[in-house]
């Protein structure tokens, strides 16, 4: 079901990835608006964990709402590898082939963002954003830089790649998710169902025109030239192709019982939430699952990410 008061509370808050409302100490939850809780990890277990093959698989990394875990899997097998805990509120993660396997993920809860080597359990960076409640964030696949999404203020803070140190852009609206292409352009979409671009180099976003409006926005990912722009309300992921300042459509993606949130494309396959599981779907066919992965004690994934060996 998916909620009325997540597209009511869009003006004030980063909704559905979970960042605390202003003037409000309730976060707001996934489809149905889950009461606030801690969700235990799978197995009970309460520490840190991870398989040995872990290091030499492909790992879909998978967070989930309310959760302080993140669960991992082989991929694209689906066997349980092991799980991150710890990490308050965890949401957003974002990774590039250019990682060298590294990720982040971001921790709401705690206004931090963890980077971790592939199949690790202990973070190599921690980059606290101070004041300022965190949602997602991408990687720059030409420099290694972090984007950091602040719905809050609104603004984007993009780290250099091993750093603490950021640098803070205005944005304009409240941006929820982002996205990095090949050429090192920044691109986030938020509050009011609006698409806006940093272009490599630049200290202002520009406000891209659409020709195709969605209701609630989902996540964002660069893949084959096009921008994927997840409608979480529809459950459908949109192709943007970019020229200037226009964002058209070009063909769209159905996930059948999916939810278009924090999605991620892996060649010929989108993953995404699906209930208490994890789905996959043919892309950009979409329809009906072709795999569910069931979930470890969570309720509703929020973000899904395949970080690669080095």
């Amino acid at each position: 079901m998916k909620s009325s008061l997540l597209r009511a509370s869009v003006p004030l808050c980063a909704s559905f990835a979970l960042a605390a409302c202003a003037g409000s100490q309730a976060p707001i939850g996934a489809p149905g608006t889950l009461p606030q809780q801690t969700a235990r990890g799978a197995q009970g277990q309460s520490r840190s964990w991870m398989r040995p093959e872990a290091a030499q698989s492909k790992i879909l990394y998978v967070s989930y709402a309310y959760g302080n875990d993140v669960f991992a899997y082989k991929y694209p097998g689906g066997q349980y590898l092991g799980m991150i805990t710890n990490i308050p509120q965890a949401q957003g993660m974002c990774t590039s082939k250019e990682s060298g396997g590294n990720w982040y993920v971001v921790a709401t809860g705690s206004n931090e963002v963890f980077e971790f080597a592939h199949g690790g359990t202990t973070p190599i960076l921690t980059i606290n954003t101070m004041n300022d409640l965190p949602s997602n964030c991408a990687v720059d696949p030409t420099t290694g830089n972090v984007a950091v999404t602040i719905p809050t203020e609104p603004k984007v803070i993009v780290y250099k790649a091993g750093s603490i140190d950021g640098t803070s852009y205005v944005a304009p609206f409240q941006p929820f998710f982002a996205a990095y292409d090949p050429k090192g352009n920044l691109y986030i979409n938020g509050s009011g169902a609006m698409i806006a671009r940093l272009r490599a180099g630049s200290s202002t976003f520009q406000q891209l025109t659409l020709n195709q409006g969605f209701v609630f926005p989902g996540g964002l990912q660069w893949h084959n030239g096009v921008l994927a722009v997840g409608d979480y309300e529809d459950s459908t992921v949109y192709q943007f192709k970019i020229r200037g300042t226009n964002a058209n459509v070009q063909g769209s993606t159905v996930i059948n019982g999916g939810a278009a949130a924090g999605f991620w494309i892996q060649g010929k396959k989108i993953i995404a939430g699906d209930g208490g599981n994890i789905g996959i779907w043919s892309y950009p066919a979409g329809g009906s699952t072709i795999q569910t992965i069931p979930g470890n004690g969570f309720y509703g994934p929020v973000d899904a990410m395949v970080s690669l060996p080095n």
